[in-house]
Order: C-alpha cells, then structure tokens, then sequence
C-alpha cells in the first residue's frame, strides 16, 4: 500500500493549483459562516463534506478539475437562497490569490526600476537586445 505524502484529496490533473478540494471546501464554509447575517440558511458541516465528494465526482468523470468545477460544486450545495452569494465566495477564494501574487509581483518590479535612472534604462535595453539576438 502506498503512502501518500501530503497530497491527500489532490488529484493528478488539478488546474486550480492552489487549492485542494477538502482545503477548498473548508475555506469555502469559514467565509460564509463569516458572512452568516447575510444568508438565509448558515453553512453546515453536511456541506463540508459534500463540496468534496461532488468535486471527486466531477473529477472522475472529466478526469480533469478546473476553477468552474470547484464553484460550481459550492453552488450546487448551497440552498437556493444563498447561492448568489455562494459563487461570490467561490470564486473570491479561487481567484483572489492569483490576483494578489500579480500585485506584489508589480510593487516589487516598480521598486526595483525606482532607483534606475532612464540612462541606465537604456544601456540595459541595449545590453538585453544584442544578447537576445545571439540566442
């Protein structure tokens, strides 16, 4: 019997790299249990579990998972009432993240060409361009 080491509820051919279905299901419930004023039914540990097992489904039966299969497994387990707000949360927490790397990427890039001069600018210009067309 193999070990799985820290890959547990992950698959193989998982798009959204940063979440896991039973990681994502957790955080899914934690927000709107956050939010629990707003929505008509509050989130039970019932729909923890299911997230899951709808997302292990549709796994098998596409082999493959992408970001639409992870929020529309928490729509699907949400009440009619709250599912608005469902795919909100859904797709805040999937798409969030990248969107937040992309933005501490750009602050460190604008920090690091702050204290280059437009000069200095141009000889690297220079220097890229003429080494880029020996390759």
């Amino acid at each position: 019997m193999d070990i799985d080491k820290g890959r547990v509820g992950d698959f193989w051919n998982n798009k959204v790299l940063d979440w896991k279905p039973i990681k994502f299901s957790a955080e899914f419930i934690y927000r709107m249990r956050k939010i629990r004023k707003k929505l008509k039914n509050l989130p039970s540990t019932r729909q923890a579990v299911a997230i899951p097992k709808l997302i292990t489904a549709t796994y098998y039966r596409k082999n493959i998972l992408v970001p639409e299969d992870f929020i529309k497994a928490a729509v699907i387990t949400t009440p009619i009432e709250d599912q608005k707000i469902a795919r909100k949360i859904a797709y805040d927490i999937i798409f969030e993240e990248k969107a937040e790397k992309k933005k501490e990427a750009t602050e460190i890039q604008e920090e690091i060409f702050e204290d280059i001069d437009e000069e200095d600018m141009d000889f690297m210009d220079e220097f890229l361009n003429i080494h880029l067309n020996f390759i």
